[in-house]
């Protein structure tokens, strides 16, 4: 199955640095620490106040693929990995960041990184990829694969496999390391394909002198994955996000036994917690590499010294949440209210203020700035608003210079500060503001945000496509979806058909849940995955409903780009018998209350049927145009627009009105005949 890849974990903290032996490479990093910090402040004191050094040196490698060739570009890579460089610094590693490496500089930078460090048996090593990733399935076995930019859109062209690198090939790779610590962090799709067997124990709770312990300083090679082998991840990643948050000291929950540091095992349950609470089917998975001498230890990370219950907030400001990325908030104050119709977005930017990780930022000695721009792909209406400046770490050793401040044309957002606090992490965060009219209001529309590269366009809200939560799937119910997926991919031409048929038996009597999510997929399976739903969606009895009316957006996409006839004729079957409501009342007269409603097809005069009245299997004639929705409600969004004259098949009753006469009706597409 092709999946989105947003490799955010697993591949990041691995670094070179100027105390490795130098090692000759094509290609240098795009950014490096300069100059390397000294060594890490993790020579602490035990309980019996002696000094205890865990480790010498700190290490990471950050790779980011925005760039796609073949592929759609990931815009959010490059501020996620700026703000996890950002906190590493501020814990002493010595970053390294390459972006956009190619099927032939991707494989060489990794290892050249891991030779560089490899013999430093004191040291802790992180290796963060954000990217694109996809699978391959040979027999019952999943194949995973890292992205490089230049790799072919599809994954049967030939020429994949020679590009695409296996992510198998990370845990070769660990095995090179000499270090006391590795971790590797993958913020992707089905990212858990990297693990041939799970390796989730459950850790207890340990007690606050276990970084002193024997078992901790033991070498370990840990791997985390943003989700399982059948999991999707979106494409702004939560999962690093509450890292870079776990790190700063702003989740107590990540730092369980209270002792002021964060382990591996407390990290992995912190994620495992929490990441399900923000993003519906995700959950990361774990595992150590299977070798007795490399699966004891536990890797380290120092929280920064507290002084509150929280960051220090040196201006005043919102409180609200951002990520390190440009992040849209959809506000809408409805037609006629007065209010504005916009979109909201929140921005942010980062500064380690660790001696020696300065670089461009520092304007002398202990002074720094930091600046934000409007980014140039919103409208050029955008504007800051309440630009906020925090810092995590500080205690009183800072002190500001000019408080954040708007250019006069509020495009930029700027501070100056000075700052002596020996590990800091400053944050500087703005509100976005997109007006969407000379008068802030537009009516009946709605601003709508293209995700992929933030063109903001005006449109019908009865036009406006809608995401929805769905409910829990079943966990029988996933694990036989799960099987069946893999059985649609299948190089047994009969398997594919029988798991067609299977899952078009499975999802006739889900709620929309079930079907949401495999829909989702669509956009990057492969062929045979794409083929395989849109079939069992057409054989589907009594059509097949959906939670998010997206769902019809994303199989008419995948039908334009691939634009082969046999899915095109298929994806055609699929939408044709496709579930959805639409509302039905009668007034007091006997007729319809109001137009763009159905009625059914043999009665062309008052009275007509009550709601209560209408029979499953009844079929309806639109006088006019009907919108048709995903589910019972304008909350639902519009899943299409049934013409004046076409008719449609009652097949069940949604939710009924506490007013007698009128609720919302389940219908499929049908012929006016029955």
């Amino acid at each position: 199955m092709v999946i989105k890849f947003g490799f955010v974990a697993i591949l990041a903290l691995l670094v070179f640095t100027g105390a490795a032996t130098a090692q000759v490479c094509s290609r240098a990093p795009d950014e490096r620490t300069t100059p390397p910090p000294k060594p890490t402040d993790l020579t602490v004191a035990d309980p019996k106040d002696r000094d205890f050094e865990i480790y010498d040196n700190s290490y990471a490698l950050l790779i980011g693929q925005q760039n796609y060739l073949h592929r759609s570009h990931l815009d959010n890579v490059p501020s996620e990995i700026e703000a996890l460089k950002s906190v590493l610094e501020s814990q002493s590693f010595s970053v390294s960041v390459y972006k956009d490496l190619d099927s032939a500089q991707l494989p060489e930078a990794i290892e050249c990184f891991i030779k560089s460090i490899a013999a430093d048996d004191q040291a802790r090593v992180v290796i963060y990829v954000g990217g694109h990733g996809d699978t391959r399935t040979v027999g019952t076995r999943k194949i995973g694969y890292l992205l490089p930019v230049d790799v072919p859109a599809s994954t049967d062209d030939p020429d994949f496999v020679k590009k695409a690198l296996p992510t198998s090939q990370f845990v070769e790779w660990s095995k090179w390391l000499e270090v006391k610590h590795s971790m590797f962090l993958l913020d992707i799709c089905f990212g858990g394909a990297i693990f041939e067997s799970k390796g989730d124990p459950t850790h207890p709770l340990r007690p606050s002198n276990y970084i002193f312990s024997d078992v901790l300083q033991s070498k370990t090679r840990e791997f985390v994955a943003a989700g399982s082998e059948d999991q999707t991840v979106p494409a702004h990643s939560t999962f690093l996000q509450l890292i870079v948050d776990a790190l700063l000291g702003q989740r107590d929950e990540a730092d369980q036994n209270k002792d002021g540091y964060i382990t591996g095992e407390e990290l992995i349950s912190y994620l495992k917690n929490t990441v399900p609470n923000y993003v519906d089917n995700q959950t990361p998975v774990s595992g150590k590499i299977s070798d007795p001498n490399l699966d004891k230890g536990d890797i380290v990370f120092k929280l920064p010294e507290k002084t509150s219950s929280g960051p220090t907030t040196v201006s005043a400001g919102p409180d609200d949440i951002a990520g390190p990325t440009v992040t849209p908030i959809f506000r809408s104050g409805g037609a006629g209210s007065g209010k504005q119709i916009a979109q909201l977005y929140q921005i942010e930017k980062l500064l380690s203020t660790k001696s020696g990780v300065c670089a461009e930022d520092c304007v002398n000695n202990d002074q720094y700035s930091i600046s934000i721009k409007t980014p140039e792909n919103l409208p050029t209406t955008a504007i800051f608003d309440q630009p906020e400046l925090t810092c995590v770490g500080c205690s009183t050793n800072f002190s500001i210079v000019d408080e954040p401040t708007l250019s006069q044309d509020k495009k930029t957002a700027s501070v100056i500060f000075k700052s002596d606090e020996v590990s800091a992490v400053w944050r500087l965060r703005a509100t976005i503001v997109v007006p969407s009219g000379e008068n802030g209001t537009t009516g009946d529309k709605v601003l709508l945000v293209d995700a992929k590269d933030n063109k903001v366009t005006s449109v019908d809200a009865n036009n406006l496509s809608v995401l929805r939560s769905s409910a829990p799937i079943e966990p029988g119910k996933v694990d036989k979806m799960h099987s069946i997926v893999l059985a649609l991919q299948s190089n047994d031409t009969p398997t594919r058909r029988n798991a067609r048929v299977d899952l078009a038996k499975l999802i006739e009597d889900d709620d929309g849940s079930l079907v949401s999510q495999l829909i989702r997929d669509v956009a990057t399976g492969t062929y045979r995955y794409q083929l395989g739903i849109a079939e069992a969606l057409s054989q589907t009895k009594d059509g097949w409903k959906t939670t998010e009316s997206a769902s019809k957006d994303i199989l008419v996409a995948a039908k334009t780009r691939i634009k082969d006839p046999t899915l095109s004729k298929t994806i055609d079957a699929a939408l044709a018998n496709a579930r959805s409501s639409v509302f039905y009342e009668v007034g007091a007269d006997g007729w319809l209350t109001k137009a763009n409603q159905l009625r059914p097809v043999s009665i062309k005069t008052a009275p007509l049927p009550k709601y209560e009245d209408i029979r499953g299997d009844q079929i309806l004639k639109a006088d006019s145009a009907v919108y048709l929705r995903a589910g019972p409600g304008v909350q639902f969004g519009v899943f299409g627009v049934l013409k004046g004259d076409a008719c449609v098949r009652v097949v069940g009753k949604t939710e009924a009105s506490q007013k007698p006469g009128q609720g919302w009706l389940d219908v499929v597409k049908s012929d006016c005949k029955g």
